[in-house]
């Protein structure tokens, strides 16, 4: 049963003094999302955010994350998830202490195709609502719930117009990735807090054409899989370049170590599935 609820949004977006676009930091910090799967008591988890995507029929809002956080494909190429049943976690507030939580029926919504993806690139698109008088109305959120919902917080996007494509994406840049690598330190004895993001600082190190990806001098951890990579365009104003897919491994003494380079699927791919969803 599909059930529409309304929250209030904040928009990433806004206008700074010289009437450029830009966006604040902490709303970039609050756009990164907690995803969990809790399967035969385990918990599977990554990242992700929400990309806001106006078009002439609606004002729509999508969830973002790796294709690989949901689940995996099998020997036939059939996409199996995880489980049906998907929680999200995030912050209204970056100085908030805690959580709401809803989930979805991703079972339901992939039967729906809600859920789309493109070729072999590591990304994931759920389309979960349409804006209305300025809320998300969750019209395509199969079985969303609430289930830790605190008043007075709110979603955070980014819009669609600030995705950079690869040609876009300049060698040297300065980016910023945010996620949840909850595989990181001692959880018995934490030294830092695993409920919020963590942000880390790289550059862009190689771009792959090929595969549409950027390889970026910034260490990726479990966890960080799905969450949104930011630098700047060529007017100073932070865009969304990527998502994290995955960390680079080096072998010594026939074990992987995290070689502190990461990749990331260009932002483009996520404008192209969100195309399959817009009206032709």
């Amino acid at each position: 049963m599909i059930k529409n609820k309304l929250l209030a949004i904040l928009f990433l977006i806004f206008l700074n003094m010289n009437g450029q676009q830009s966006i604040n930091k902490n709303k970039i910090i609050e756009n990164s999302i907690y995803l969990e799967f809790k399967t035969n008591n385990k918990i599977e988890f990554g990242s992700g955010f929400l990309v806001r995507d106006n078009t002439a029929v609606g004002d729509f809002v999508y969830l973002v994350t790796a294709k690989h956080v949901l689940g995996t494909n099998d020997s036939n190429g059939v996409f199996n998830l995880k489980d049906n049943i998907l929680n999200i976690s995030y912050f209204g507030k970056v100085t908030e202490e805690k959580m709401n939580t809803v989930s979805i029926n991703v079972g339901q919504m992939l039967n729906d195709n809600l859920i789309r993806f493109l070729d072999d690139n590591d990304v994931a698109v759920l389309i979960i609502g349409k804006i209305v008088d300025g809320k998300i109305n969750y019209v395509t959120a199969a079985d969303f719930k609430e289930i830790n919902v605190y008043e007075g917080n709110s979603w955070t996007t980014i819009d669609s117009k600030r995705l950079a494509s690869i040609e876009e994406t300049i060698l040297g840049l300065d980016t910023y990735i945010f996620g949840y690598p909850k595989t990181l330190g001692i959880q018995k004895s934490p030294q830092f807090d695993y409920n919020k993001p963590l942000l880390r600082k790289g550059i862009v190190a190689g771009i792959y054409k090929v595969k549409r990806t950027i390889i970026l001098d910034c260490p990726a951890y479990g966890g960080n899989s799905g969450g949104p990579v930011y630098s700047y365009d060529s007017e100073g104003n932070f865009q969304l370049v990527g998502v994290v897919s995955q960390y680079i491994p080096y072998i010594s003494n026939n074990v992987l170590n995290n070689s502190s380079y990461s990749v990331a699927v260009s932002a483009e791919v996520i404008d192209e599935i969100l195309n399959t969803f817009r009206p032709k």
